[in-house]
C-alpha cells in the first residue's frame, strides 16, 4: 500500500481513524508520562509521533489490511518497547536542582577552541554543499545527496556533530553567560544561520530538532546553580521556534509539493503524523514484507560502523530495509522511504520472538542514555556537549536504530578529534604560558 492509498483510506474512514489516532496517542502519553521531563522533552515526540504511527497498525488491522501474525508481533515488540523505556527512571529535575547544583561553568578551556571551530567547519561544510550538490529543500529526494559517495559522507558526518555543538553552546552562553555585544552578536548570527540551513534542509521536522536541541540543554543546566527563571525563559524561546518550525514546515511541503494553496498545505502538514507509521502501511498489508532481500542482522544494524571504517564494502552490507520496502511499493531507485522502525526491523531481521528483545533493548537504550548518562557526564562544557549529542541520537533510535548507530559514530569520529585537538591546543598554550612566565 503506498501512500495515496493510504491517504484515500484513512480519509474516507476518517470518523474511525481520527478516533484510533487520539486514543492511541493519549494511551502512549498515559504509559509514558512519567519519562517526560518538560514540556518540550523529546519524549513528547516520541508520544505524539510514535502514537500516531502506532495508530496505523490498529486502523488497518479493524479493516483486516493485515493479518493476526503482523498485528501481535506489532503488540508484542511495542509492548516490550515500552517496559525497556520505563526501566531506567527519570531523575527528578528538581531534586537534581536542590541536591547537585554545581557553579556555572566558566567559558574558558577546550570550549574556546571547540566552538569557535565548529563555527568554522559547519558553515564550511554546509557552504560547500550548497554549492556542490544544490539546495536540499529544493530536490526530490534530500537524501540523495549524500548517498553517492565522493566523500561526502564525512561531510555529513561533520555537519550533523558541529551543528549541534554551534547551536548548543550558542544557546547556552546567550541564555547563561554573561558577555559583551560582539559575543551576542556572534551567537545570535549562529543560531539565525542554524534556523537558515534547518528550513534549506527540507526537512519538516529540522527546526523542531533546534528545539529538542535546546531542551536537552535546559534538563542538563539543572546540574548548575541557576535561577529558575531561565527555564521559563527557554520555553519562550522554545515557543518561538515551534511557532517558526509550523512556518518552516509549511514553506516546505509548498516548495516541495508546487503547491501554494496554504490550506491544502496544512492538511500536507497534519497527515504528516499520520506517514509517521508509513512503513506499516507498506509493509504489513499483504505481507510485502516477506518480499524484501533478507540478509545479516548485525551487517543490517552496525552497516554505518562497516561501511564508515571500510571493514566491509559499502556495496556489499544490506541495503536499508525502509528503502527496499519504498522500491518494491513505488518500483523506482530513488534515495527516499519509510524508517524501518523498531518492530519491522526486528520482525524481519530475527523474526517474532528475537524481535520482542531487539525491542526491549533499543529502549533500554534510549532511557539509559536519557536518564542515567545525565548524572553520570561531568558538570561543565564537554559533559553538557557530549550529554546533548548522545541524547539527541536517541530521538531516532525508536524510528530507524541503524541511522542512530550511525549518528553515534559520526560522534566518535568527529567530535572525539575535536576535543582532544582542542585540549592540546588549551595544554600547550597554558604551557607556552608558563615557559616565558
Amino acid at each position: 500500500m503506498d501512500k495515496l492509498e493510504f491517504a484515500e483510506l484513512y480519509a474516507s474512514h476518517l470518523s474511525v481513524g481520527l478516533p484510533i489516532t487520539i486514543i492511541t496517542i493519549l494511551i502512549v502519553y498515559f504509559i509514558l508520562r512519567k519519562q517526560i521531563y518538560s514540556l518540550f522533552d523529546p519524549m513528547n515526540f516520541i508520544i505524539i509521533l510514535g502514537g500516531s504511527s502506532y495508530s496505523v497498525v490498529f486502523f488497518l488491522y479493524y479493516y483486516d489490511y493485515i493479518t493476526d501474525y503482523y498485528f501481535y508481533s506489532f503488540v508484542a515488540t511495542q509492548t516490550a518497547f515500552f517496559i525497556g523505556l520505563l526501566s531506567n527512571r527519570k531523575h527528578s529535575l528538581k531534586r537534581i536542582f536542590q541536591n547537585n547544583s554545581h557553579p556555572l561553568p566558566r567559558y574558558a578551556g577546550p570550549i574556546t577552541v571547540i566552538y569557535p571551530l565548529s563555527i568554522i567547519l559547519f558553515v564550511l561544510c554546509q557552504s560547500l554543499v550548497y554549492y556542490t550538490s544544490g539546495i536540499p529543500l529544493l530536490m526530490t529526494s534530500r537524501m540523495e545527496i549524500f548517498s553517492g559517495g565522493g566523500g561526502f559522507g564525512i561531510v555529513s558526518r561533520i555537519i550533523q556533530v558541529t551543528q549541534m555543538i554551534t547551536i548548543v553552546v550558542a544557546f547556552y552562553r546567550l541564555l547563561f553567560i554573561k558577555k559583551g555585544f560582539l559575543y551576542k552578536l556572534l551567537d545570535s548570527l549562529v543560531i539565525i544561520f542554524g534556523l537558515f540551513v534547518a528550513v534549506l534542509s527540507g526537512s519538516k521536522s529540522a527546526i523542531l530538532f533546534m528545539i529538542f536541541s535546546i531542551s536537552y540543554v535546559a534538563i542538563f543546566s539543572h546540574r548548575f546553580d541557576v535561577s529558575p527563571k531561565i527555564f521559563r525563559r527557554i520555553n519562550r524561546i522554545s515557543f518561538l521556534l515551534l511557532f517558526l518550525g509550523i512556518i518552516g514546515g509549511i514553506i516546505t511541503i509548498v516548495f516541495q509539493t508546487g503547491n501554494s494553496n496554504i490550506e491544502k498545505a496544512l492538511t500536507v502538514l497534519a497527515m504528516r503524523f499520520i506517514n509517521t507509521g508509513d512503513v506499516y502501511f507498506m509493509a504489513y498489508p499483504n505481507g510485502q514484507i516477506e518480499n524484501m532481500e533478507h540478509g545479516n542482522f548485525f551487517l543490517a544494524l552496525f552497516k554505518d560502523f562497516f561501511g564508515a571504517f571500510r571493514i566491509i564494502d559499502w556495496d556489499k552490507l544490506p541495503v536499508n530495509l525502509g528503502l527496499q520496502i519504498f522500491w518494491s511499493i513505488y518500483n523506482t531507485d530513488m534515495i527516499s522511504g519509510p524508517n524501518p522502525r523498531h518492530n519491522v526491523f526486528g520482525l524481519f531481521y530475527l523474526g517474532p520472538v528475537l524481535s520482542v528483545f531487539y525491542s526491549f533493548s533499543v529502549a533500554y537504550f534510549i532511557s539509559y542514555i536519557r536518564n542515567k548518562v545525565l548524572l553520570k557526564t561531568s558538570p561543565d562544557f564537554m559533559g553538557l556537549i557530549l550529554y546533548v549529542l548522545l541524547a539527541s541520537s536517541t530521538i531516532y533510535m525508536e524510528q530507524d536504530m541503524t541511522y542512530a548507530i550511525g549518528q553515534l559514530i559520526s560522534i566518535s569520529i568527529v567530535y572525539i578529534p575535536l576535543y582532544m585537538f582542542s585540549k592540546f591546543l588549551v595544554s600547550a598554550s597554558y604551557k607556552s604560558r608558563n615557559i616565558h612566565e
